[in-house]
């Protein structure tokens, strides 16, 4: 988001700081999204309208996609310049407007966005003078999961220069579809404090990343809830200057498959089933509007009792050591077996901590859409020596998904590896809109 700054206080007003906590006021011009609900930002665009329809019709339409390009290209400097396409005009040329049908034009142009202009109604006997109407479609790939197709319905009249109506109708309509500005009032607390002077002229001069760690300092000195308060106000403010995007932190425990014994065949003793504990935390750093990263790490322990090993070299027989294992392993109950899962190891706490296996894993995204993995998963070599590396990718869209993934083991006896996996996903309520909208 673009920021502009004017300011209503001068700067030797700094002299006159009060003991008290007291306001900058400062007035900036902000960038807001366009009425439209599109956001071009850093996003390539293409044009399409149709050929095949009367000269004046196509002078008509090209006029008005060249012109809202040149718009968009001077309100979106950051972006890729807006390219123009055609596309052959036929009479279901409406079957064009579907998402799947724009998500192709999406594959073909390599763009972001498409503008897909349809054919000018009221025309039916011949380019002439007067009202029309126009229809736009608009469908911007990177939109996120509520994204779809948006139609605009462009009214206007036409004059005897389609060439020249053209290209004023595409300057007019070219507001929905550009950031629009609005002034705010912000103000900044500061004190007769030098640290907090200080903080403030970094603000005032931009430095918003060496504003937020004074304040942060000074945050970390004090125990006056009002005055951390501020502070807190203050730091806020410049994270939002910079257009930084909080941090997200999650942390998951799950305790799985508790439950009954199970007896198989004919044996009259009951194993355990397989009781998990699994502890996890997430870190997601966002980047900008676009971009994040996330690591994961989590660790897996199996709460199920150690079965128990003979005591040969103290000379425990073969029937005690039946005796025992009846008692210790198959005649305690579930319940009591995830508790003795953490302190029944041979060899003590050192074995204990070799049953927990351990993962990391992290992952590159972009807009929501596209996915980079690795991860690695280590399990002890006296507790199974499942050890491996993960890569894949993922692919989002509104209704489907697909994820793949490759495995390599850096253990001989893992029997993953060198395998893929392929996922595919599918979103109900995204499918009910898609076909909902084909109905309409």
């Amino acid at each position: 988001m673009r920021r502009l700054f004017s300011f209503a206080v001068p700067f030797f007003a700094l002299g006159l700081i009060a003991c008290s906590p007291q306001v900058y006021e400062m007035s900036m011009e902000m960038r807001y999204p366009s009425s439209s609900g599109l956001d071009l930002t850093g996003k390539s665009v293409a044009m399409i309208y149709p050929y095949g329809l009367t000269q004046e019709e196509m002078q008509l339409t090209s006029s008005v996609a060249g012109a809202l390009a040149d718009q968009l290209d001077a309100a979106y400097p950051e972006s890729d310049s807006t390219s123009l396409y055609t596309i052959q005009y036929t009479d279901d040329f409406a079957k064009m407007a579907t998402p799947d049908s724009l998500v192709n034009l999406v594959l073909k142009t390599d763009a972001d966005v498409v503008f897909l202009f349809g054919h000018p109604s009221e025309f039916s006997d011949g380019y002439r003078q007067g009202g029309f109407r126009l229809p736009l479609y608009c469908y911007d790939s990177l939109g996120g999961e509520k994204s779809g197709v948006k139609t605009f319905t462009i009214t206007a009249d036409a004059g005897s220069d389609a060439a020249a109506s053209g290209k004023n109708i595409g300057n007019r309509i070219s507001s929905s579809f550009v950031p629009t500005w609005r002034e705010e009032e912000f103000g900044i607390w500061y004190t007769d404090n030098s640290a907090w002077n200080n903080a403030l002229l970094q603000a005032l001069d931009f430095k918003w990343d060496a504003a937020v760690k004074a304040w942060i300092s000074i945050l970390d000195s004090t125990d006056d809830i009002n005055i951390r308060a501020l502070l807190e106000y203050n730091i806020g403010l410049g994270c939002f200057m910079m257009g930084n995007r909080e941090c997200s932190f999650g942390w998951g425990l799950n305790i799985n498959n508790i439950g009954s014994k199970i007896a198989y065949g004919g044996d009259d003793n009951a194993e355990f089933i397989p009781t998990n504990l699994r502890l996890g935390m997430n870190m997601t750093v966002p980047f900008n509007e676009y971009n994040k990263f996330s690591v994961a790490v989590d660790a897996n322990k199996l709460l199920v009792p150690t079965f128990p090993k003979q005591d040969t070299e103290n000379g425990e027989t073969e029937s005690d050591y039946t005796d025992r294992v009846q008692k210790e392993y198959y005649d305690v109950s579930p319940i009591a077996g995830i508790f003795k899962s953490f302190h029944d190891a041979p060899n003590g706490f050192k074995e204990e901590m070799q049953e927990i296996q351990w993962s990391v894993g992290c992952e590159y995204t972009y807009s929501d859409r596209f996915m980079l993995r690795g991860g690695y998963h280590h399990e002890s070599a006296n507790k199974g020596n499942r050890k491996y590396f993960t890569v894949g990718a993922g692919f989002h869209m509104s209704v489907f998904t697909v994820d793949a993934a490759y495995v390599f083991s850096t253990s001989q006896t893992n029997p993953l590896d060198q395998t893929m996996r392929f996922t595919l996903g599918f979103d109900l309520d995204g499918m009910k809109d898609l076909f909902g909208r084909r109905r309409r």
